[in-house]
């Protein structure tokens, strides 16, 4: 057992997981263990990365390890959500059926997890251009001192922006606050809480449809495959409620990002017998929305974007004109 610490920091990306998630889901599927089914596809993966943590998992499981155990050793190089939904699927003994979800499920969240990176990357570039065309016109129509001072601002910028990112990635309390701001942005709010919904509930109908644990551990265990940490703990309050003897369909009533339409249908379902039906009715819907959301906001968002960073150099340039005359 040992992590490849050429590995950390680096993400095997959502094509190879679905390639990966449909190979192996085909090698279970045909009674091959799970020890040959990480060998073979390792042979089939075109990831370097993901071909040494399946190298490795694979002589892990051949000694009894658990499949998320043997993977659990590389967290760092998953998404958050896809070790999670890998356990529930093995603890509940449908592991064949759950890789075919993650295999779809990352196919699917390949759009718009481009459409997400591009949405905070393609602005920046826009800045960057814009940046770099204003310090040419200052170069070019401003004193030197000018020039200078405005590179060092421009520079002073740029880092505090680092700072910040960083921060929001690798400090809990700024995390929890990027978190939450997330969850507030017009389209990204919305499609991150169906993305979650998505994941959350497949969890839990994994776990609920074999049954043999309790209610809330099931939500507890459902709740590791969300990422956002806000939506997290408003799920993990379903848990506690069940604790103190409420019903399913009374646990998600308490759970504030949960759609009203979403937390009646279970409701009907608890009281019917067929909370599993309700399940998947979440899921399909919830998978039906993220997409369209955010296409529509990416043509918006960039528009608004090129825009401003139009503006601040047209505003630049008429600035300095002035003061050459």
């Amino acid at each position: 057992m040992r992590f490849p610490l050429a590995h950390f920091g680096r993400k095997t990306t959502l094509e190879q997981l679905s390639l990966f998630s449909g190979n192996l889901a085909t090698c279970v599927s045909a009674g091959l263990d799970i020890s040959k089914s990480l060998d073979t596809c390792q042979r089939s993966s075109p990831s370097p990365i993901l071909r040494e943590i399946l190298t490795d998992a694979a002589k892990n499981t051949a000694k009894g390890m658990k499949l998320f155990d043997a993977l659990e050793l590389h967290k760092n190089c998953f998404p958050a959500f896809f070790l999670p939904v890998v356990r529930c699927g093995e603890e509940s003994g449908h592991l064949d059926g759950t890789l075919r979800y993650l295999e779809g499920h990352c196919r699917l969240l390949v759009g718009p997890t481009r459409t997400m990176h591009n949405t905070w990357l393609v602005p920046l570039c826009l800045m960057l251009g814009g940046t770099g065309i204003c310090i040419v016109a200052y170069w070019l129509l401003a004193p030197w001192a000018m020039t200078i001072r405005y590179i060092i601002d421009s520079f002073r910028f740029y880092a505090i922006v680092a700072i910040a990112v960083w921060a929001a990635y690798y400090m809990p309390p700024c995390r929890a606050l990027v978190d939450s701001l997330r969850l507030v942005l017009p389209v990204i709010g919305p499609a991150e809480r169906e993305l979650t919904i998505n994941r959350f509930f497949h969890a839990m109908n994994l776990l609920y449809s074999t049954g043999g644990r309790r209610v809330e551990e099931m939500i507890r265990l459902a709740a590791d495959s969300v990422e956002n940490s806000v939506l997290r703990a408003d799920f993990l309050r379903a848990a506690k409620v069940v604790e103190s003897g409420g019903t399913i369909g009374e646990a998600f009533i308490t759970v504030a990002n949960l759609p009203f339409h979403y937390k009646t249908s279970i409701v009907a379902g608890d009281e019917a017998g067929k909370l599993e039906d309700a399940f998947d009715m979440i899921c399909q819907e919830s998978g039906e929305l993220v997409l369209s959301r955010l296409a529509g906001f990416q043509s918006v968002f960039f528009r608004i974007v090129i825009m401003a960073v139009v503006l601040s150099i047209t505003g630049t340039f008429l600035s300095l004109t002035s003061l050459r005359h």
